[in-house]
């Protein structure tokens, strides 16, 4: 592996005798590594789990995703095992388990997010921006396959959540950055490097950060996360939040259990990742403490459309019904989330334009009510709906968007299960299926 000159300069004065080895390291090949969603798919602990997370589990090989229903259905998430690191400072912030207020900032595809959402109360709200409007589309599948409820998605600058000051008791912030972790992984991001171009990734997470804290309560936290090497881009930035913004740094409990390089200097700790140390890519992550502000009063003027027709029984598609809130989000279109939440979203509805709240779950069409894709999906779904149990080639064949070439199961909407996990609707009519899977969700491999 042919590394830039730059890049390879600095890392052997950064890294001093662990260079070598490292630079062996990135010569071998990447683990795999997925994590399991614990409201779809339970797996005992192994000899193959990621030790820092509690569903994460490494693969012997690398199958082809594409091909497993499984990851249609949302039973787990491919996702680099350094970057699972984050359980460990949500777990240790956020320990009482009390409903909490988050805020994932730079959002997709959705990695952090569905982790963020295996590890908070269910009562807590996640709220998943995306800057880049061409990401959304991904980050929303990716959540609505992953089936909570108590989510909201985003597509803002990072200055418009001072709007709502002082508001998220956590931030996680996994910045864009050089992805000097990655070179093993991804050689696109070896070739776009450049001395420059790190610069200026350290100049755009400053701003972002600069941008973003307002919107954290006192006494919150932010995880501040990169997939790279470089100082500047690093510890430079937790520095930074410490001398202009009034934050302290957390040391976590990390160093001796997994091999985590612990980075300390004035009173600042970082953790970083190492492939010759962890078994996984690069990672660099830091949490710091907000020590003052003022808390806001945040005012409420838009409050969600709980008008809903008579002709909808929730109980008939949502397990627990009562438990949560039925609104309108577009014409014809309804949505749940937690009653414990209606009031945490109606700030942030008062505050900033969001691009999806809870679940869209029905679909009124004249007289007809139509389930759709992200109820099948759902894990507040009643389990009284009907579903078809169908092999892996009808699974394939479903997920491929073509017909289903089984006993016909009578007439009505039913879910297409593999291994006890939803795929998606059909509408059995006639004798024969009308697969409801949306055209964005099929797989286009042979």
């Amino acid at each position: 592996m042919k590394f830039p000159d730059g890049f390879e300069k600095r890392m052997k004065i950064q890294m001093e005798s662990e260079w070598s080895s490292l630079k062996e390291a990135l010569e071998s090949e990447p683990p795999v590594s997925i994590r399991y969603n614990p409201l779809k798919f339970q797996k005992q602990q192994n000899e193959f789990s990621v030790p820092w997370c509690k569903d994460g589990f490494y693969l012997p090989q690398r199958p082809i995703f594409t091909l497993d229903p499984l990851l249609h259905a949302g039973a787990y998430y491919v996702q680099e095992a350094s970057s699972m690191l984050i359980e460990k400072a949500i777990n240790f912030i956020s320990g009482d388990n009390e409903p909490k207020r988050v805020l994932d900032l730079c959002a997709a595809p959705g990695g952090k997010s569905t982790h963020l959402l295996s590890l908070l109360n269910s009562n807590s709200l996640l709220v998943s921006n995306e800057v880049i409007q061409t990401r959304v589309p991904v980050l929303i599948e990716n959540l609505t396959k992953w089936g909570y409820q108590n989510s909201i998605v985003t597509n803002l600058d990072p200055k418009i959540f001072a709007r709502l000051e002082g508001f998220f008791d956590i931030i996680l912030v996994d910045a864009p950055c050089s992805g000097e972790g990655l070179f093993r992984k991804d050689p696109k991001a070896m070739n776009e490097w450049s001395e420059e171009n790190a610069s200026n990734c350290a100049l755009r997470q400053t701003r972002i950060l600069n941008d973003i804290l307002p919107s954290l309560r006192p006494g919150g936290f932010i995880i501040y996360s990169t997939c790279t090497y470089n100082p500047s881009e690093n510890q430079d930035q937790l520095q930074k939040m410490s001398n202009h913004h009034e934050m302290t740094s957390i040391q976590l409990d990390l160093v001796e259990k997994y091999g985590v390089l612990e980075l300390s200097s004035n009173g600042i700790y970082g953790y970083q990742c190492i492939p010759n140390k962890t078994k996984g890519e690069g990672f660099f992550m830091g949490v710091m403490q907000k020590k003052s502000g003022e808390i806001k009063d945040h005012k409420i003027n838009k409050k969600l459309n709980i008008s809903i027709p008579k002709t909808i029984d929730s109980s008939q598609w949502l397990s627990e019904s009562d438990n949560y809130v039925i609104f309108e989000n577009h014409e014809n279109e309804f949505s749940f989330i937690k009653k414990s939440l209606q009031h945490d979203v109606e700030i942030i509805l008062s505050h900033i334009p969001v691009k999806k709240i809870g679940t869209h779950f029905i679909t009124l069409k004249g007289k007809n009510i139509l389930p759709t894709h992200g109820l099948a999906l759902s894990v507040c779904k009643s389990p009284g709906l009907p579903t078809i149990e169908v092999p892996l080639q009808e699974a394939l064949e479903y997920l491929r968007k073509n017909n289903l070439n089984i006993e016909y199961p009578g007439d009505g909407w039913k879910i297409v299960n593999y291994q006890g996990n939803a795929l998606g609707w059909v509408n059995a009519t006639s004798g024969r299926f009308n697969n409801k899977l949306p055209m964005e969700f099929r797989i286009r491999t042979l």
